[in-house]
């Protein structure tokens, strides 16, 4: 049946107001050097006139200050949070 969610998103014209950004990766040798501000400057603008209002990133380490370096700019809220435990089999 999921195939008619989607047609009645489509020829309802009901568009989604979230995004989701998938996964954001750089090549090391562009890292450090501005390609995610250069990549959310062109598309930012792009999203706004297809209507969408939020954006969703993948699951990101919290300890990665890199990665929540890049969401310094923007109004962010968490409202998902994962965690893994480890326990040894013995």
């Amino acid at each position: 049946m999921g195939w008619y969610h989607l047609a009645k998103t489509i020829f309802l014209k009901k568009y989604p107001k979230m995004l989701d950004l998938l996964l954001v990766a750089v090549k090391p040798e562009y890292q450090n050097k501005g390609v995610n501000a250069l990549l959310f400057s062109d598309l930012i603008p792009v999203y706004q006139q297809l209507g969408f209002e939020y954006a969703e990133s993948n699951p990101e380490l919290e300890l990665n200050g890199k990665v929540q370096a890049q969401w310094e700019y923007f109004k962010t809220e968490q409202h998902k949070r994962r965690r893994c435990f480890v326990k040894g089999i013995k």
